[in-house]
């Protein structure tokens, strides 16, 4: 039986129901398949009932958003190249956060503590929405690992998230202003986010200084702010960047346009 054939004898709460039963499972290639085929008869329904098909297609748009195939596609091109997670990332991850240089500048939260390669699979594959969060490796052309880069906190209603970048080591001339800017794409020019926000920690200079250069503003300081092993509360550096702000910046346009071949407006 056909994916058509299958879910034209569903109603619409059935169909949907199937979407959410396969997208949990991370079987996400056949959940675009069963919402390609309720767009289709959606489609041809527009013809005879047009007000049912707009109804029933609104319906359907969450869904659109949610399978996005661009969830998944690699980002970038050429020297920086960000990917979703993987199991075979948890030996990359786990000697970054044994780090205490690098956890210590991009995030004392405790280390994950339970099976980190299933963890690190499953949020390569599930729906980003589901989890209110997409993570990437930053890697080189070559596929070397690089780095880590997040959005984080995403939330469709006020069209926001919160950035986060990082790198055990040096990666390199202009990699990790690369990989942000790819970042930046993602998040105002496909999800169409509105604002991005970071926390940097306040005796992190480099990390205010990188923020800077990226366009992004100080909007504060966060006295104590979080509590964090090993018992201690941390200042952090609010800051954040809007979408009408990158556009107004020529610097980051221009540079968008000649490094990683993307026009913003």
């Amino acid at each position: 039986m056909s994916g058509v054939e299958h879910t034209s004898r569903m109603s619409l709460p059935q169909a949907l129901a199937v979407l959410q039963e396969l997208t949990v499972a991370s079987r996400v290639d056949e959940a675009r398949r069963v919402l390609d085929d309720l767009l289709r008869q959606i489609a041809l329904l527009r013809a005879t009932e047009p007000g049912l098909a707009d109804r029933l297609g609104q319906q359907l748009r969450p869904w659109q958003l949610r399978l996005a195939a661009w969830w998944w596609l690699p980002l970038g091109a050429g020297p920086v190249r960000l990917r979703r997670t993987q199991a075979e990332d948890a030996g990359f991850w786990s000697s970054a956060f044994a780090d205490a240089s690098f956890a210590r500048r991009f995030n004392r939260q405790q280390p994950w503590a339970g099976d980190l390669a299933q963890a690190l699979k499953r949020a390569g594959e599930m729906p980003p929405l589901d989890q209110g969060a997409v993570q990437w490796l930053v890697c080189d052309g070559a596929g070397e690992r690089l780095g880590i880069a997040s959005l984080t906190s995403i939330n469709l209603a006020n069209a926001r998230a919160e950035f986060s970048i990082g790198f055990p080591r040096d990666p390199g001339p202009m990699r990790g202003v690369l990989a942000s800017l790819w970042v930046f794409h993602f998040a105002f020019f496909l999800l169409q986010l509105n604002k991005l926000t970071t926390y940097v920690y306040s005796e992190n200079i480099e990390a205010r200084h990188n923020s800077l250069r990226l366009g992004l503003r100080e909007e504060g300081l966060l006295k104590e702010h979080f509590l964090l092993p090993p018992g201690e509360y941390v200042d952090v550096l609010a800051m954040g960047l809007t979408r009408s702000q990158l556009l107004s910046d020529r610097r980051l346009v221009n540079l968008a346009k000649r490094r990683i071949g993307q026009v913003w407006h």
